[in-house]
């Protein structure tokens, strides 16, 4: 191995196990190629604690000693259920980023509680007027990851969530194509059929953004975006000027998620009536 490039560590960390997978680059006549060696698995059994991250966290304690001392740069991959993700609807009176981390960390509060006070936050690069999605993580496991890479002499080059890992593995294959992104810890997630409904609206196409909302609705009646999908529905509707069956909408919308952050965008909208700020 040549020391002009350091080793790999891709650690996955998970309420019941600990993986590390070590690689490094190799020069040949071919060029330069990543060589993965072999895995190693921790167990652990976090399912009693409460933080569920405590078990794995001290698994890796104990197995990142025996990858220091190679110039190693490690990137933890952190299993869903350590992560919190919502869509953040987008908003021209948010003009800085301090402002979006404050309103992102306001949705969060709505939907989870005082909890997400402290949780660490990242949001997902802007573009344009779509949604951007943002995801939460107990920021004491931040600082264990941290402290625990820190011990063992390992740089701590990247921390992603599990969602995240697997989007930018299979992004290269999407294309402009809709496609349903499944992370098979807790569920089925889609997120590309919604953005593509997103688009359809800075487009100003709101029959299409109604069309693919509502193949999302018909296959995922209860899904984990449905406030999401509610919500370009009723934008869809005004643009089409079905303001009745938007306000309708909006109703429902109140009903099921009366904390959701989609409503301060809906209440902006045809639903509401000019000098009020209630739906009618």
């Amino acid at each position: 191995m040549s020391p002009l490039w350091p080793r790999e560590l891709r650690v996955g960390v998970f309420p019941d196990r600990v993986t590390l997978l070590p690689a490094r680059r190799r020069l040949s006549w071919n060029g330069l190629s990543r060589v993965v060696d072999e895995p190693h698995g921790v167990s652990c059994d976090g399912a009693t604690e409460e933080s569920p991250w405590h078990a794995a966290l001290q698994a890796l304690e104990v197995a990142l000693p025996e990858f220091s001392g190679h110039r190693t740069a490690a990137t933890v991959i952190l299993s869903n259920h350590f992560m919190r993700y919502t869509l953040l609807p987008w908003s021209d009176k948010l003009s800085s980023a301090e402002e979006e981390l404050a309103f992102a960390r306001h949705c969060f509060t709505r939907i989870y509680g005082p909890h997400a006070e402290s949780w660490a936050l990242r949001l997902s690069p802007e573009s344009g007027t779509a949604p951007r999605l943002a995801s939460a993580v107990d920021v004491e496991l931040i600082d264990g990851l941290r402290g625990v890479f820190g011990a063992a002499g390992i740089p701590l080059k990247s921390i992603q969530p599990h969602l995240m890992a697997a989007y930018n593995s299979f992004r290269g294959g999407l294309g402009r194509h809709d496609a349903w992104l499944a992370v098979l810890e807790q569920g089925n997630l889609c997120l590309a059929l919604l953005r593509r409904a997103r688009t359809a609206l800075d487009r100003r196409d709101a029959h299409t953004a109604l069309s693919l909302a509502k193949q999302h609705a018909a296959r995922f009646p209860r899904g984990t975006l449905r406030q999401e999908r509610m919500a370009t529905q009723i934008l869809a509707l005004c643009g089409l000027q079905r303001t009745e069956e938007a306000r309708v909408l909006a109703r429902e919308l109140e009903r099921v998620a009366p904390r959701s952050p989609h409503l301060m965008q809906i209440r902006a909208s045809c639903v509401t009536e000019e000098g009020s700020d209630e739906v009618r």
